[in-house]
């Protein structure tokens, strides 16, 4: 947490420094912010524009923002000799934007190029059958996913897809036994490593240390802006359908899931540990602040109220009240049984969710 504070200083007092732009992105790859990190990237191409694994990476990290059509620009500015190592990921990222983009007819001429060994040709298959979900067919996704699954040898990663993509169309077909028995498949293929207990004594922790009094008392920005709306919730509990009808009105908008508040949130942390009473002062509030007051403007985001729905807000919640006093926060609900069912039956990241692949961990959270 300590490294981007420490960067933002010695960017400030060395801006011409060669480092700076290497460890620009570097560090926006370790935070996860693809926005920073499409800017580092562009800065490094401008120095050294011969770099394909960049431009790949730039692609992905277009795909991750929703910046679609700039990725799409990206790729097909790459020129790859036939035999280049890269070549059939950069075809895979290249289906993954246009499916994205809803560009089915172009997706598919470029998934047909990926067929060029047993491997290559299961993710052409998998990227085929999103289309055909995406288009309604699903009996034909279903019948191309039983086929995909009956492999011998089948890696695990490309299993774990092929299996939520199953669940997937299962239960658009009604057939939810099948749809539950797919999800524990891909639930079942990697490793458990959640501590429940440990998690409770987290979230413990948290109750215990920003109580009333706390919030009442602390240090507070004096940045005020009313725009940040924080939407809190379990995954799969309705955040995004919220955050679409806030971003339906004129004066309303929506960054999706920006992990700027967490980032943030380690920065004051660190900022806090380096003083005698444990508390940032006004000006790191107002810094950090600052910084997410400009984040929607950079993703072309202008509205009076714009609304971060990012999974694991409500842990952070004690020290957003004081970096952004004028945000609010919309807690939203959905029936236990429903939100468990539906995570079962959807992948997350096990990194950052360790709890969302066995039931009894979802219980527990």
């Amino acid at each position: 947490m300590a490294a981007d504070v420490l960067f933002a200083a010695y960017e400030r007092l060395h801006p011409d420094d060669p480092k700076v732009i290497f460890l620009r992105l570097r560090l926006a790859q370790l935070r996860e912010d693809p926005v920073r990190l499409i800017d580092a990237i562009s800065d490094q191409l401008a120095l050294t524009p011969a770099r394909p694994d960049l431009r790949l990476a730039r692609a992905r990290a277009c795909f991750t923002s929703g910046r679609l059509d700039d990725g799409i620009k990206s790729i097909r500015e790459m020129r790859l000799p036939p035999d280049h190592p890269q070549r059939w990921q950069v075809a895979l990222w290249h289906s993954k934007l246009l499916v994205r983009a809803y560009r089915f007819a172009e997706a598919r001429e470029v998934i047909a190029t990926l067929s060029t060994d047993p491997i290559t040709a299961v993710i052409a298959d998998l990227q085929s059958t999103e289309i055909l979900l995406l288009e309604g067919d699903t009996e034909a996704a279903r019948h191309r996913l039983d086929r995909i699954l009956e492999r011998e040898g089948l890696p695990p990663r490309l299993e774990f897809e092929a299996a939520f993509h199953l669940a997937r169309a299962c239960d658009r077909l009604g057939d939810f036994d099948a749809a539950f028995d797919a999800a524990a498949r891909g639930n079942a293929i990697h490793p458990h490593d959640f501590d429940a207990d440990a998690w409770d004594r987290s979230a413990d922790e948290i109750i215990r240390r920003w109580d009333r009094e706390t919030l009442a008392s602390g240090p507070r920005s004096t940045i005020t802006d009313e725009t940040p709306v924080f939407v809190v919730g379990l995954p799969r509990s309705g955040t995004s359908l919220l955050e679409q009808i806030i971003a339906s009105h004129p004066r309303g908008g929506g960054v999706g899931e920006r992990q700027d508040p967490f980032n943030l949130a380690e920065n004051l942390e660190f900022l806090a540990s380096q003083r005698a009473d444990g508390h940032p002062t006004t000006e790191d509030l107002d810094h950090q602040a600052d910084f997410y007051r400009r984040m929607p403007g950079r993703l072309g985001v202008q509205r009076d109220r714009i609304v971060n729905k990012a999974l694991g807000l409500e842990r952070i919640l004690g020290r957003m009240a004081g970096m952004l006093p004028g945000a609010r926060v919309i807690r939203i609900d959905r029936d236990p049984r429903d939100t468990i069912l539906s995570i079962h039956q959807h992948p997350l990241n096990l990194k950052k969710y360790p709890w969302s692949s066995r039931l009894e961990d979802l219980v527990r959270v």
